[in-house]
């Protein structure tokens, strides 16, 4: 077991371990509940291949970031959102190993740890770059100085020149939709911001986490009955969680937070919004 990273929002801990003992590792998550018992652990989904995999984090947005083993290059950083297929490989990787990343301050600054031969430091710091500037299209100019001799072209030179015309706007709205759609993309650590089912955009404030249901029941109705009078039973990440309250924004679910702990009770916020049984 190793590697260990903790998830203070779902209360879950990620690990890399090589429970066969066949020489590769994969990466497993155990949560724990409010009664104080962790959940029987299991191979986190989509990520574990015949290679190994390890250091696992999670970044902002439910993004989980580990490295996986490769056969010239090392460890080579990938991140995948919980809940889609299939893992992409960072362009930050080098040749040697590359591990441990973290996003700080939210989303303006990231570090990882490396070896890589001939470097100075086994750390590295990364910041986003700005996003590319679209590219305009220069604006076509009308030459005010024509001769009198073009107004008096022949009939059918004018018909030609109305053809031409016609032929010349059909390119020039070709050239202008191309412009458009000729926008750089976008590149985001996001694969896929669809809710998992079940689940809702927005922010849960939990107040208990349980493996068996009928401790996550008698708990809701304790509490139903006393300080949290809306509160409803939830089931995600294989556990029951008694959901306080739901929020659409970080800034009102800080508040709500510290309302309840204020109170003496104990509660966290989850980035993921959820849904009644």
């Amino acid at each position: 077991y190793v590697h260990p990273f903790f998830d203070e929002e779902s209360y879950t801990l990620y690990f890399a371990s090589d429970v066969e003992h066949a020489g590769n590792y994969d990466i497993y998550q155990s949560t724990l509940s409010f009664d104080g018992v962790w959940s029987q652990p299991s191979a986190v989904a989509n990520i574990n291949t015949e290679a190994s995999e390890v250091f696992p984090t999670l970044l902002p947005g439910q993004i989980m970031a580990f490295s996986r083993a490769t056969r010239n290059y090392g460890l080579q950083l990938h991140t995948i959102a919980l809940g889609d297929t299939a893992a992409t490989a960072l362009a930050i990787n080098g040749r040697g190993d590359d591990m441990g990343l973290l996003q700080i301050n939210d989303s303006t600054y990231m570090a990882a740890q490396g070896k890589r031969k001939g470097g100075v430091s086994n750390f590295m710091f990364y910041t986003p770059l700005p996003e590319p500037t679209p590219v305009l299209a220069a604006e076509e100019t009308t030459d005010s100085t024509a001769t009198d001799s073009t107004a008096l072209a022949t009939a059918t030179e004018e018909t030609n020149s109305e053809e031409t015309e016609t032929s010349t706007a059909t390119e020039k709205t070709t050239t202008a939709s191309t412009t458009k759609t000729a926008t750089p993309k976008k590149n985001t650590w996001v694969t896929d911001d669809t809710p998992e089912p079940g689940t809702v955009k927005g922010y849960s404030i939990i107040v208990g986490g349980f493996v068996e249901r009928n401790l996550a029941e008698n708990f809701l109705n304790d509490i139903s009955n006393d300080w949290a009078p809306e509160a409803f039973l939830s089931r995600y990440n294989n556990k029951y969680y008694v959901v306080h309250s739901m929020h659409k924004s970080r800034t009102e679910a800080n508040a709500a937070k510290a309302s309840i702990n204020d109170k003496g009770n104990r509660a966290w916020i989850l980035s993921t919004g959820l849904q009644s049984l």
